[in-house]
Protein backbone atom coordinates (compact mmCIF):
# COMPACT_ATOMS: atom_id res chain seq x y z
CA UNK A 1 0.00 0.00 0.00
CA UNK A 2 1.14 3.16 -1.15
CA UNK A 3 0.27 6.61 0.97
CA UNK A 4 1.47 10.48 -0.70
CA UNK A 5 2.22 13.09 1.81
CA UNK A 6 1.97 16.42 0.55
CA UNK A 7 4.92 17.80 -2.05
CA UNK A 8 7.79 18.90 -0.42
CA UNK A 9 10.22 21.85 -1.52
CA UNK A 10 13.55 20.06 -2.46
CA UNK A 11 17.08 21.08 -0.64
CA UNK A 12 18.17 22.07 -4.11
CA UNK A 13 15.59 24.07 -4.57
CA UNK A 14 15.27 25.86 -1.06
CA UNK A 15 18.77 26.84 -1.20
CA UNK A 16 18.61 28.19 -4.28
CA UNK A 17 15.78 29.76 -3.26
CA UNK A 18 17.93 30.88 0.11
CA UNK A 19 21.11 32.14 -1.86
CA UNK A 20 18.65 34.66 -3.94
CA UNK A 21 16.93 35.98 -1.12
CA UNK A 22 17.72 39.16 0.60
CA UNK A 23 16.69 40.41 4.10
CA UNK A 24 13.20 41.43 4.48
CA UNK A 25 12.30 43.63 7.34
CA UNK A 26 8.29 44.16 8.01
CA UNK A 27 6.77 46.44 10.57
CA UNK A 28 4.83 45.30 13.19
CA UNK A 29 1.71 47.18 14.70
CA UNK A 30 3.40 47.79 17.82
CA UNK A 31 6.70 49.54 15.82
CA UNK A 32 8.79 46.86 16.52
CA UNK A 33 10.13 45.40 12.83
CA UNK A 34 11.04 41.53 12.34
CA UNK A 35 13.82 40.90 9.85
CA UNK A 36 13.43 37.18 7.88
CA UNK A 37 15.57 35.54 5.33
CA UNK A 38 15.24 31.65 4.33
CA UNK A 39 17.41 29.31 5.36
CA UNK A 40 20.14 26.83 4.17
CA UNK A 41 19.30 23.16 4.37
CA UNK A 42 22.34 21.27 4.96
CA UNK A 43 24.27 18.16 6.14
CA UNK A 44 25.54 17.24 9.52
CA UNK A 45 28.75 18.06 8.03
CA UNK A 46 28.11 20.82 6.03
CA UNK A 47 26.67 22.38 9.47
CA UNK A 48 29.97 20.94 11.32
CA UNK A 49 32.27 22.57 8.96
CA UNK A 50 30.30 26.31 8.98
CA UNK A 51 30.06 25.95 12.90
CA UNK A 52 34.27 25.08 12.90
CA UNK A 53 34.77 27.93 10.67
CA UNK A 54 32.98 30.49 13.37
CA UNK A 55 35.36 28.83 16.24
CA UNK A 56 32.58 26.11 17.48
CA UNK A 57 33.11 22.76 17.61
CA UNK A 58 29.89 20.86 17.23
CA UNK A 59 31.24 17.40 19.13
CA UNK A 60 31.57 19.58 22.56
CA UNK A 61 28.84 21.76 21.83
CA UNK A 62 26.24 18.53 21.76
CA UNK A 63 28.05 17.34 24.75
CA UNK A 64 27.50 20.26 26.68
CA UNK A 65 24.12 20.78 25.39
CA UNK A 66 23.10 17.27 25.43
CA UNK A 67 21.54 16.64 22.58
CA UNK A 68 21.87 16.59 18.69
CA UNK A 69 22.89 20.47 16.66
CA UNK A 70 20.05 20.67 13.89
CA UNK A 71 20.17 24.59 13.58
CA UNK A 72 23.00 27.65 13.55
CA UNK A 73 22.08 31.05 12.89
CA UNK A 74 24.69 34.17 12.63
CA UNK A 75 22.72 37.20 13.03
CA UNK A 76 24.52 40.66 12.72
CA UNK A 77 23.05 43.60 14.12
CA UNK A 78 24.07 47.28 15.15
CA UNK A 79 23.35 50.18 17.49
CA UNK A 80 21.41 53.23 15.93
CA UNK A 81 20.39 56.18 17.54
CA UNK A 82 19.15 58.76 15.75
CA UNK A 83 19.17 61.61 18.15
CA UNK A 84 18.57 61.87 21.94
CA UNK A 85 18.15 64.83 24.17
CA UNK A 86 19.95 64.32 27.25
CA UNK A 87 18.85 66.30 30.61
CA UNK A 88 21.00 68.87 32.12
CA UNK A 89 21.77 67.79 35.76
CA UNK A 90 23.98 70.71 36.88
CA UNK A 91 25.56 73.79 34.88
CA UNK A 92 28.55 74.62 36.75
CA UNK A 93 30.93 77.72 35.88
CA UNK A 94 34.51 78.16 38.49
CA UNK A 95 37.80 79.48 37.63
CA UNK A 96 41.09 77.26 37.80
CA UNK A 97 44.23 77.79 39.51
CA UNK A 98 45.49 79.65 36.27
CA UNK A 99 42.29 82.09 36.21
CA UNK A 100 40.81 80.90 33.20
CA UNK A 101 36.80 80.42 33.73
CA UNK A 102 36.05 76.57 33.11
CA UNK A 103 32.05 75.34 32.77
CA UNK A 104 31.11 71.92 33.63
CA UNK A 105 28.01 70.40 32.82
CA UNK A 106 26.79 66.96 33.17
CA UNK A 107 23.56 65.55 31.57
CA UNK A 108 21.64 62.08 31.92
CA UNK A 109 19.47 60.08 29.53
CA UNK A 110 17.46 57.48 30.35
CA UNK A 111 14.42 55.31 28.74
CA UNK A 112 13.10 51.52 28.05
CA UNK A 113 15.74 50.95 25.76
CA UNK A 114 18.92 53.42 26.55
CA UNK A 115 20.42 54.96 29.46
CA UNK A 116 23.73 56.96 29.59
CA UNK A 117 25.68 60.00 31.63
CA UNK A 118 27.32 62.58 29.81
CA UNK A 119 29.64 65.43 31.70
CA UNK A 120 31.10 68.27 29.50
CA UNK A 121 33.75 70.20 29.95
CA UNK A 122 34.88 73.99 28.62
CA UNK A 123 38.18 75.88 28.53
CA UNK A 124 40.68 76.07 26.16
CA UNK A 125 38.32 73.31 24.24
CA UNK A 126 35.44 71.13 24.87
CA UNK A 127 35.62 67.71 26.40
CA UNK A 128 32.88 65.34 26.19
CA UNK A 129 33.00 62.45 28.21
CA UNK A 130 30.23 59.48 27.85
CA UNK A 131 29.55 56.79 30.61
CA UNK A 132 27.59 54.22 31.92
CA UNK A 133 26.06 53.53 28.37
CA UNK A 134 23.58 50.86 28.54
CA UNK A 135 21.22 49.36 25.52
CA UNK A 136 19.45 46.11 27.06
CA UNK A 137 18.84 44.08 23.98
CA UNK A 138 15.99 41.32 23.46
CA UNK A 139 15.73 39.12 20.37
CA UNK A 140 13.54 36.94 19.73
CA UNK A 141 14.92 34.40 16.92
CA UNK A 142 12.36 31.78 15.46
CA UNK A 143 11.52 29.61 12.06
CA UNK A 144 8.71 28.78 9.89
CA UNK A 145 7.41 26.15 8.19
CA UNK A 146 8.87 26.67 5.00
CA UNK A 147 12.43 26.90 7.06
CA UNK A 148 12.41 31.28 7.17
CA UNK A 149 14.38 32.00 10.13
CA UNK A 150 13.38 35.55 11.44
CA UNK A 151 15.03 37.93 13.99
CA UNK A 152 12.44 40.48 16.17
CA UNK A 153 13.54 43.11 18.74
CA UNK A 154 11.35 45.88 20.39
CA UNK A 155 14.46 47.71 20.91
CA UNK A 156 14.36 50.79 18.31
CA UNK A 157 17.73 51.45 18.52
CA UNK A 158 18.87 47.74 17.59
CA UNK A 159 18.92 47.24 13.51
CA UNK A 160 19.39 43.90 12.14
CA UNK A 161 22.09 44.11 9.83
CA UNK A 162 21.87 40.51 7.99
CA UNK A 163 21.07 36.59 8.92
CA UNK A 164 22.57 33.55 7.49
CA UNK A 165 20.67 30.52 8.54
CA UNK A 166 21.77 26.62 8.55
CA UNK A 167 19.25 23.74 9.34
CA UNK A 168 19.82 19.60 9.37
CA UNK A 169 16.38 18.96 7.44
CA UNK A 170 14.58 15.79 9.31
CA UNK A 171 14.62 12.82 7.94
CA UNK A 172 11.54 12.02 5.84
CA UNK A 173 9.85 8.46 7.30
CA UNK A 174 9.37 6.19 4.35
CA UNK A 175 7.88 3.46 6.11
CA UNK A 176 4.93 3.15 8.54
CA UNK A 177 2.65 0.70 9.65
CA UNK A 178 -0.62 1.85 11.25
CA UNK A 179 -3.84 3.72 10.21
CA UNK A 180 -3.83 5.22 7.10
CA UNK A 181 -5.91 7.22 4.86
CA UNK A 182 -5.89 8.70 1.32
CA UNK A 183 -5.47 7.69 -2.03
CA UNK A 184 -3.23 4.57 -3.01
CA UNK A 185 -3.48 0.96 -3.98
CA UNK A 186 -5.81 -1.32 -2.46
CA UNK A 187 -6.23 -5.13 -2.29
CA UNK A 188 -9.55 -6.08 -2.00
CA UNK A 189 -10.29 -9.73 0.03
CA UNK A 190 -13.59 -10.71 -0.77
CA UNK A 191 -13.09 -9.37 -4.33
CA UNK A 192 -9.27 -11.17 -4.17
CA UNK A 193 -8.22 -7.95 -6.26
CA UNK A 194 -6.42 -4.90 -6.17
CA UNK A 195 -7.48 -1.52 -7.14
CA UNK A 196 -6.99 2.16 -6.84
CA UNK A 197 -9.16 4.74 -4.77
CA UNK A 198 -9.04 6.87 -1.86
CA UNK A 199 -9.83 5.18 1.87
CA UNK A 200 -8.49 4.07 5.52
CA UNK A 201 -6.70 1.08 5.49
CA UNK A 202 -4.00 -0.64 8.53
CA UNK A 203 -1.28 -1.81 7.49
CA UNK A 204 2.13 -0.56 6.15
CA UNK A 205 2.99 2.00 4.37
CA UNK A 206 5.05 3.30 2.11
CA UNK A 207 5.25 7.12 1.90
CA UNK A 208 6.67 9.07 -1.02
Amino acid sequence: MKSCEGQRISKYEQNITAYQDSLRTYKLKDSSSVAAKRAFLVSQSELQSKLKQQGLRISELQKKLQSKVTMASNIKTEVFIPEIKPVMVHDTVYNTIEGKPTREAAFKFNDSYLSLDADVKVADSVNLTLSNIKVPVDITVGQTKDNQIFVTSKNPYLKVQSVESMIIPPKKKRWGFGINIGPGLYYSPFDKRFDLGIGAQFGISYNF
